[in-house]
C-alpha cells in the first residue's frame, strides 16, 4: 500500500523547504510506493491552519509539538502527515523517514536557508501587493510585528491613505481590543479612539465592500457611519461577516499570528487596554 505524505508548512521557511526536498526525493526513489502532497502557506494562513483544521483532530499531539519547538526555539512549521496519522516535526519526519527508507539529509543547511529567502523574495515580486508592518509593544516593551499584506487593487485609495499615514502611526495607541472580534488602533489625533484625521484632510468615502471578513487577520478602516473613513483601523480576531457591507476591509495579516492572539489574551477595562503601542510602522521590505 503507497504511503501518502502530507507536508503542510510555511513557505518562506527553512524547515519547510528541509521537509519539501527530503520528500520529494524519496517520493522519486520509490516510484509508486510514496506520494508527497505540499500545502505552503503564508505564515498567518499556516497558523489559522493549525488552529482550525489541526487542532480540533490532533489537539494533543501539537500541544506537544509546540511545546518542543518553543524549548528548541524552532519553528512549528511543518507538520507532516502520513495518511492520516501524525507524523511531527522536521525532526520527526527526518527520522521516519530514515526508519522506513534510510534517508540521510546531507545538504548544508545554508541551502535550505536560501530556499526559503528565494521563495519569500519570488512571492513578493509576483504578489503584486504592498506589504506594512507595524511594531506593536506592551507597556514600553516590544510585543511583535503584524505584517499587512495590503490589497491595493481593490482598495487603491483606502490602501494609499494608509501607507501614507505611516509617520503618524508611530508611538500612537491601540486603544480597543475585543476578544472574538477585532482589535482597533489609528487614532493618531487623540488617541482614545474617537478622533483620527486621513491624508485627504478630513473623513473620505467608503471606497467599496469588495474585501470581505471571512477569517481572523482581516484589516479595515473603522469609521462612525458610511463614508466617515479617517485614520483609525482594525484587524479582526475572527470572522465577523456582519462587517462585510459597513466596513471597507483593504487587507489582511500575512504575519503575526500569535502578536494578534497575544493582544486578544490582554486584560482590559471597557474593551480599552493599557499602554499597548504601535512603536514603528512602514513599507515592509525583505531583508
Amino acid at each position: 500500500m503507497a504511503k501518502h505524505l502530507t507536508i503542510i508548512g510555511k513557505f518562506n521557511e527553512t524547515q519547510y523547504h528541509k521537509a519539501r526536498v527530503a520528500a520529494q526525493e524519496v517520493e522519486q526513489s520509490n516510484a509508486g510506493k510514496v506520494t508527497v502532497k505540499l500545502v505552503a502557506l503564508k505564515p498567518f494562513e499556516f497558523d489559522l491552519h493549525l488552529e482550525n483544521v489541526l487542532n480540533p483532530k490532533y489537539a494533543e499531539e501539537l500541544r506537544v509539538h509546540r511545546e518542543r519547538s518553543a524549548k528548541m526555539r524552532q519553528s512549528v512549521s511543518p507538520v507532516v502527515l502520513d495518511g492520516e496519522n501524525w507524523i511531527g516535526g522536521i525532526d520527526e519526519f527526518l527520522r521516519y523517514l530514515q526508519i522506513n527508507y534510510n534517508y540521510a539529509d546531507t545538504r548544508p543547511f545554508p541551502l535550505y536557508k536560501a530556499l526559503g529567502s528565494s521563495a519569500f523574495k519570488e512571492f513578493l515580486d509576483a504578489s503584486k501587493h504592498t506589504y506594512f508592518y507595524l511594531d506593536i509593544s506592551v507597556g514600553g516593551t516590544a510585543a511583535g510585528r503584524l505584517i499587512i499584506e495590503l490589497n491595493e487593487a481593490a482598495c487603491p485609495k483606502t490602501v494609499g491613505n494608509f501607507v501614507g499615514l505611516a509617520a503618524k502611526y508611530k508611538d500612537s495607541p491601540v486603544h480597543r481590543i475585543v476578544p472574538g472580534g477585532w482589535i482597533q488602533a489609528g487614532d493618531i489625533s487623540g488617541g482614545h479612539g474617537d478622533g483620527g484625521e486621513s491624508t485627504f484632510g478630513g473623513v473620505f468615502a467608503d471606497e467599496n465592500f469588495i474585501v470581505k471578513h471571512d477569517k481572523a487577520g482581516i484589516v479595515g478602516m473603522a469609521n462612525r457611519g458610511p463614508h466617515t473613513n479617517t485614520s483609525q483601523f482594525y484587524v479582526t480576531l475572527a470572522p465577523t461577516p456582519w462587517m462585510d457591507t459597513t466596513f471597507v476591509a483593504f487587507g489582511e495579516l500575512f504575519d503575526g499570528h500569535s502578536v494578534l492572539k497575544h493582544l486578544e489574551s490582554l486584560p482590559t477595562e471597557n474593551e480599552r487596554p493599557n499602554d499597548v503601542t504601535i512603536s514603528g510602522a512602514g513599507r515592509f521590505q525583505l531583508e
